[in-house]
């Protein structure tokens, strides 16, 4: 079965078996993400669906059955609205490039328009997604997890990056390549490559994180994520299109505690205080970072 017919068949599943346990509860169903691009999916993407409810529910929403796994994110009616309001990515993806696969009687408002809460988020998803690739990095238990972590880092920071840059909103990588230089895109192309072909990534990490240390063929992901990193927030900073306060919100030590990391303090100039003295470096070669980042 081709992929597309196999995406169609278990999207049309999971929307009926949606109607039937949220029932007379049920305001909409938005597809979103790459099911509704199933030539750009990876090996280990999800089906991802946003369901409007009248209200809340008390119980614990759990996984449907499908080919694939799924992500549902549930919202009340008030809450998606207040969303869209403040200008929550996901809520402004869902109307501006979603499937609204059932609705009833919602008024999508299709004017909603990015903010700075947009911004913000996308970069507190980049640097929470970084850490938990560098977590994944060294736990050595699931080259899936550690190479889907990379690549939505690298894109959520890209999304932000682009749209202080030129005030696109992005969502798919193919939009995100036609909006960046040619050398951020020839980052973001290697790390989509290596999450296409997952079957030939060298699995020499499950031997190494004992060392705790980032190096070898399976740390290049994550030393191209972080040269990424690097050159855009340094970008941003000397184009003054951020603050720094945008970056690390109300964190009291910005050069000790980046995304709930607690770096040694030999090492606090790493990733957002990395950039504030230092240029980017142009390439990773020859690049072996001195880190020792988690004890477990």
């Amino acid at each position: 079965m081709k992929v597309e017919s196999k995406v169609r068949n278990n999207v049309e599943n999971a929307v009926k078996e949606l109607k039937n346990r949220f029932s007379s509860r049920l305001i909409s169903i938005i597809q979103i993400g790459s099911s509704l691009r199933p030539k750009e999916m990876f090996p280990n993407s999800d089906l991802d669906f946003i369901l409007i409810t009248k209200y809340k529910p008390k119980e614990s929403f759990s996984s449907i059955n499908s080919e694939f796994e799924t992500d549902i994110l549930v919202y009340s009616q008030y809450q998606f609205k207040r969303l869209l309001k403040n200008g929550y990515p996901l809520a402004l993806m869902a109307i501006k490039f979603g499937k609204i696969k059932f609705n009833k009687n919602f008024k999508f408002y299709s004017e909603a328009k990015p903010t700075g809460l947009t911004f913000k988020t996308w970069i507190d998803n980049s640097l929470n997604v970084f850490n938990s690739a560098i977590m994944e990095y060294f736990s050595g238990s699931c080259a899936c997890c550690y190479l889907k972590d990379v690549h939505h880092s690298a894109r959520s920071l890209l999304r932000a990056y682009i749209l202080r840059n030129k005030g696109v909103f992005c969502e798919s990588d193919l939009d995100i390549l036609k909006n960046i230089p040619k050398n951020y895109g020839r980052m973001f192309e290697k790390l989509i490559d290596y999450r296409q072909n997952l079957n030939n990534f060298p699995f020499d990490f499950m031997k190494l994180h004992k060392t705790k240390e980032i190096k070898g063929r399976s740390a290049k992901p994550l030393l191209i994520l972080e040269l990424l990193i690097h050159n855009l927030i340094y970008e941003l900073k000397r184009k003054k299109m951020y603050s720094l306060r945008e970056i690390i919100g109300g964190i009291k030590e910005p050069y000790n505690h980046i995304c709930s990391i607690n770096f040694p303090n030999k090492l606090n100039q790493y990733i957002v205080s990395l950039v504030l003295n230092n240029p980017p470096r142009k390439n990773i070669q020859n690049y072996n970072p001195k880190i020792k980042l988690l004890e477990f």
